[in-house]
């Protein structure tokens, strides 16, 4: 490996670092709803993406389709974070890890086209934001650590990134979209807070997430009749366009009924 890929990779990793810390912050102070539909958004993928059309390898066709690929892995993926069981911290990362490499092994396997896998995206996040329009902000917290596991994380992200420089582009866009913002985040919640809160965490980001699905939709079929940084910025102004509507329609309720802790933003 080069000296430069080596530093893109140091700088992928920090970048990765800080997004995970202000999710950290933006739940635990701003609450469940906010810190839901903020992990929704493309805060990670995005300045990914525009560093690599900065830095190389190019951005491709072959790698968004990998990253359509893993978010729709990590939406249905989030489904097991539904059963009715008292995960522990690191049961509940396994079971999502494991649940994300299945969905993505069976929609490699079975070559599913982009556009079903958006369909299917879309209509999840609409199922759930129906289901639960009237779900109330769960407490924040109650013994948070923003620097749990901070030097194991900082290490592996390092070497994941590194990794990007040497494999084929889907396999590239599948470590674009690699959910480790979601693994860290879901580990911490269930770490400091209840069964309950992390529950009602999980209903919020798993509808909020089609903000980074649609980010890298349109980015996938906009790269094939505009130059990167246009898709980047289609894909960008459809992803905030869309979580913006989430939070607007995903109201929160009154303060009368709204748990203190959860600054009823």
């Amino acid at each position: 490996m080069t000296l430069h890929n080596l530093l893109a990779a140091i700088v992928q990793a920090a970048l990765c670092f800080a997004i995970i810390a202000l999710i950290r912050v933006a739940v635990v102070y701003l609450g469940s709803r906010l810190g839901g539909i903020l992990i929704g958004t493309p805060m990670l993928v995005f300045p990914l993406l525009a560093m690599q059309a900065w830095l190389g390898p190019p951005v491709t066709q072959d790698e968004t389709i990998g990253s359509i690929a893993s978010i729709t892995a990590v939406t249905f993926g989030l489904w097991s974070m539904w059963l009715p069981i008292n995960y522990k911290p690191l049961a509940t990362l396994l079971t999502m890890a494991l649940s994300w490499a299945t969905i993505l092994a069976i929609i490699y396997a079975f070559d599913v086209p982009a556009m079903v896998m958006a369909v299917a995206v879309i209509a999840n996040a609409a199922f759930i934001l129906i289901r639960n329009h009237d779900h109330k902000p769960a407490a924040a917290p109650g013994r948070a650590k923003l620097t749990e596991a901070a030097i194991p994380t900082a290490i592996f992200l390092v070497i994941f990134f590194a990794a990007k420089h040497v494999v084929p582009e889907f396999v590239r866009g599948i470590l674009a979209m690699f959910p480790i913002v979601m693994l860290a985040t879901l580990y911490f919640i269930r770490s400091t807070t209840s069964n309950e809160g992390f529950h009602n965490f999980v209903i919020y980001s798993h509808c909020a997430i089609v903000g980074t699905a649609i980010f890298v939709v349109a980015v996938h079929f906009s790269l094939a009749r505009f130059p990167i940084a246009l898709s980047l910025a289609i894909g960008l102004l459809a992803s905030l366009a869309t979580s913006f509507v989430v939070s607007r329609v995903w109201r929160v309720p009154s303060m009368s009924s709204a748990p203190a802790g959860d600054g009823g933003h």
